[in-house]
């Protein structure tokens, strides 16, 4: 699965960090791909960049697993979803969460933030239009339905009408 995967998403932990399987993850990852390639969730633990040395602070660093020491040459994109504790708070009407997921996808996809961001909110300007144009559809079809009923309802009774018309011209009795 990593040999075809274009990033890796590490989900940086205390727990990870100690994980031989992550280990072996990571190792696989930057033998196949860039360490530029490595995106970083940040879900508990301690995380701190020193700009200086160009790596993170491992002496306060706690949620990265050690096999990333020095493949970094510049700060990467990680994402701090330290507030996400239950699947409750992984809702799309968190900010938190909306931010984080534009921030992964941007990147994912290769544009920029903004853009992605103006493109949701073109989005969803447009399903709001189509959702008031299927409203408006509903309504007219209701109306149209209804007058035609009210007009089906006149014709069957003045054919009633003119049915007991010719009746009693005919002499007969009802």
């Amino acid at each position: 699965a990593l040999a075809s995967s274009e990033y890796f998403v590490l989900f940086a932990s205390e727990q990870s960090a100690r994980s031989q399987w992550v280990e072996l993850e990571i190792n696989t990852w930057l033998q196949i791909a860039s360490a530029d390639r490595l995106l970083i969730v940040w879900t508990d633990g301690t995380l701190v960049w020193d700009g200086i040395a160009k790596d993170f602070d491992w002496t306060r660093t706690t949620c990265l697993h050690p096999q990333l020491r020095t493949v970094f040459h510049a700060e990467p994109l990680y994402v701090d979803a330290r507030w996400a504790r239950t699947s409750a708070d992984l809702s799309p009407r968190r900010p938190e969460f909306l931010d984080a997921a534009a921030r992964l996808s941007a990147t994912i996809r290769g544009i920029p933030l903004d853009d992605l961001i103006g493109e949701d909110a073109r989005q969803h300007r447009r399903t709001r239009r189509l959702a008031a144009a299927a409203v408006t559809g509903l309504v007219a079809l209701l109306v149209s339905t209804a007058i035609a009923a009210v007009l089906a309802v006149q014709e069957r009774n003045a054919a009633l009408n003119r049915l007991v018309d010719l009746t009693l011209a005919n002499g007969a009795t009802l």
